[in-house]
């Protein structure tokens, strides 16, 4: 009974603990995530025109998968004595980050580019980039943003590139590049409602942007995409990963497992972003030299027609004429020369375009191979991790159990142990009683006896 009855507090703090922390926990889930981000300061990035740019490399892999999700420290070490005021860009790979987090504006408050590439980026809204308004330079290359809402850049007015290649865009509305006096690039190559891009080229912007509003604007056959209310777009924010992992050997081995094959797989995407980026390069080189080889035979053409109106005069002419239709003829052979060697430089060029097609083939098949295997150790992973959670459930219900058995023990023990203590301290006390009685009646008899005997 005394055991039991000092047992007793424990279950009780024990009850309250457990309490407290499902409470703490439900507190938890409803307030905003914070994250820290990890960063490598370097000038070595050239962003447009401008070049030695101080940007943060972010290190690792970014996790955002909630809309709430607030940046809300930096750690790293600046360089030259440099503080978060003095970087211009930001730049994060291979991560996940569907949704662009909050708080980036008040630790880096002088930002001119942002680039987010191979990091599932599921929406670009307004709201996320209305606190950099002197943004220049948009890399948001390889996501799945799927809707540009209008008046998206209206608090960026100095972006001079934006680039949205490899997405699933479907839907442009008209007023997302409106009042962009100084942009001078757009890259909206590999998406669904249009695979097209203009580089550098600032006389054919509007033009551009008349392309896109008939390809994927309002009143585009993809105007059938636009959402009703762009600011009611729903995703799903459940993710497993704002779960901690439970201590346990082999779930830590796998996970520097996979953080190795996430970072061989982080330094092939980049060779393949910037192979990507080379083709797009000379696939708008290629487009350039198509149309000076046009303009090219056009002359040709042209010179071809005055060719043979001299031939017609030259046989009109005299003897002399000779002289003239050398003349021609040398000038013909030199043309055909110029042409000949104008296609021997195309066929060179479609040459190289080739190898590169062939290389980043090959840099994605390597993709594939390692994405495979980062998913395969990733459900090894959470196999562990459940089996580990079954066997604490497991404990935990044995040692409810114990308590309950051992509670219903105490309880039984008392009420056997009682009734027979009642009786024994009965059956003490008649039994005193009875002595008490005998020796009264002893003292008298030996007093009755001591008066006879004086008698």
């Amino acid at each position: 009974m005394t055991k039991f009855n000092r047992r007793i507090p424990e279950i009780l703090i024990f009850i309250v603990l457990i309490t407290l922390t499902s409470a703490a926990i439900i507190d938890v889930s409803q307030q905003p995530r914070a994250v820290k981000i990890n960063c490598i300061f370097t000038t070595n990035y050239q962003f447009g025109s401008q070049k030695n740019i101080y940007t943060c490399e972010v290190s690792g892999r970014l996790v955002v998968t909630r809309r709430d999700t607030v940046v809300t420290a930096i750690e790293g070490n600046h360089t030259l004595s440099r503080t978060n005021q003095d970087v211009l860009g930001i730049r994060a790979d291979a991560g996940i980050i569907n949704f662009i987090p909050k708080g980036i504006d008040t630790l880096f408050r002088n930002l001119r580019a942002i680039l987010i590439n191979f990091s599932k980026l599921k929406e670009l809204r307004q709201e996320n980039l209305r606190a950099f308004t002197k943004l220049k330079f948009l890399d948001l290359y390889e996501n799945q943003i799927q809707y540009l809402e209008a008046d998206l850049f209206k608090y960026n007015p100095d972006l001079e590139l934006v680039w949205l290649s490899n997405n699933k865009i479907k839907f442009i509305h008209e007023s997302v590049f409106e009042n962009l006096r100084q942009l001078r690039s757009i890259y909206l190559t590999g998406n669904d409602c249009i695979s097209t891009s203009i580089a550098d080229n600032p006389s054919r912007i509007k033009d551009f942007l008349e392309l896109v509003a008939a390809q994927c604007g309002s009143n585009s056959p993809n105007g059938k995409f636009a959402p009703k209310d762009p600011n009611k777009i729903e995703y799903d924010d459940n993710n497993n990963d704002d779960d901690d992992d439970l201590p346990n050997p082999d779930l830590e081995e796998a996970k520097s497992q996979i953080e190795i094959l996430q970072d061989q797989l982080r330094r092939i995407e980049d060779e393949v972003f910037y192979l990507k980026r080379k083709r797009e390069n000379a696939l708008i080189s290629l487009v350039k030299y198509e149309k000076e080889n046009a303009d090219l035979k056009d002359v040709q053409n042209s010179t071809m027609r005055k060719m043979n109106e001299l031939q017609e005069k030259v046989k009109k002419m005299d003897s002399d004429g000779v002289g003239y239709i050398k003349q021609i003829t040398g000038l013909k052979n030199d043309i055909r020369k110029q042409v000949d060697s104008a296609d021997e430089m195309a066929k060179n060029f479609r040459n190289e375009l080739a190898i590169l097609n062939f290389s980043l083939l090959i840099e994605q098949d390597e993709i594939k191979k390692l994405r495979i295997e980062n998913d395969r150790r990733l459900t090894e992973n959470l196999e562990l991790h459940n089996n580990y959670e079954n066997l604490q459930e497991k404990k935990r219900e044995r040692d409810m159990i114990s308590m309950i058995v051992i509670f219903l023990l105490a309880f039984v023990l008392i009420g056997a142990i009682v009734p027979m203590i009642m009786k024994l301290v009965k059956e003490r006390s008649c039994n005193g009683r009875k002595r008490t009685w005998n020796g009264f009646e002893n003292v008298k008899m030996m007093n009755e006896e001591q008066v006879n005997v004086m008698n």
